[in-house]
């Protein structure tokens, strides 16, 4: 299933939540024809029917709102196996009172490119955060496969250059802001339905001479340098290659600046 969802344009997946939406309108309408009914029951003093609707209703209600939610986890969430490439990154030169560097990021999906982003970091360092979402073990019966997303990519000061100092961080994700699916998403946690893990790569020095990928794996995030595209393909032959790539963090001096980002979000810290 997560496969299908996965070559789904985004016309598609709007597609499939307007058809969630036209069911879910269906049910209200199908309460308020059983509260009319179950007043006029009530009034002529008919016993076991409304009960049995009732029950029915919540039963059908459940269903949809199940149903809902996991293909909302399907959209939000990406499938993905053991050990392949999520993100390729390069920094380059910010000028100073932008920030501290730029990352360009280009974010993968089953071994391809599917959209890129400019971040101006302020800070010495910069990570990426995520998280790892795996099923219920009845659900993953059914198919259902463990997933990630990428959520933050934070700056990180680890000395203090001045006292105003602050880093910044990018929030890769809105659906947090909802709070009727944050409400619905802690349900399920609690549940045990789902398990959402929060991982986060390390944090590292910008490189201005190589190309960094950030991987994924059961672990979590690692970072591993790449002068080729080696590394972005080896997630389709199963990901099991290491490459034996020396580990990112090391700056060297900054080449001449570039474009920038039109804006950017930054927290105190």
């Amino acid at each position: 299933m997560q496969e299908t969802l996965g070559h789904m344009n985004t016309w598609t997946v709007y597609l499939l939540l307007l058809v969630i939406t036209i069911f879910a309108a269906y049910f209200c309408l199908a309460v308020a024809g059983f509260l009319r009914k179950l007043k006029l029951s009530m009034s002529k003093k008919k016993d076991g029917k409304p009960s049995l609707g009732c029950l029915t209703l919540l039963i059908l209600l459940t269903a949809g709102i199940f149903l809902f939610v996991v293909f909302r986890y399907l959209v939000l969430y990406t499938p993905f196996s053991t050990d392949e490439p999520i993100a390729k990154i390069t920094a380059q030169q910010a000028e100073a009172h932008l920030g501290d560097f730029k990352l360009a990021v280009t974010f993968i999906e089953k071994g391809e490119s599917t959209h890129t982003g400019n971040y101006v970091i302020k800070g010495q360092r910069w990570l990426l955060k995520g998280e790892i979402l795996h099923w219920h073990r009845w659900l993953s019966a059914f198919g259902l496969k463990k997933m990630y997303r990428s959520t933050h990519i934070l700056g990180q000061y680890v000395t203090k250059t001045n006292a105003g100092a602050r880093a910044n961080s990018y929030t890769l994700i809105k659906d947090d802001q909802n709070a009727l699916w944050r409400t619905l998403s802690s349900i399920c946690k609690a549940l045990g339905l789902v398990r959402v893990k929060s991982v986060s790569s390390e944090a590292v020095l910008p490189n201005y001479r190589e190309t960094v990928f950030v991987w994924i794996s059961d672990s979590g995030l690692k970072m591993r340098l790449n002068n080729g595209q080696a590394a972005a393909h080896s997630g389709k032959n199963g990901g099991n290659k290491k490459n034996d790539a020396p580990e990112t963090g090391s700056a060297v001096k900054k080449t001449k600046p570039n474009r920038y980002p039109d804006h950017e979000e930054a927290i105190q810290r």
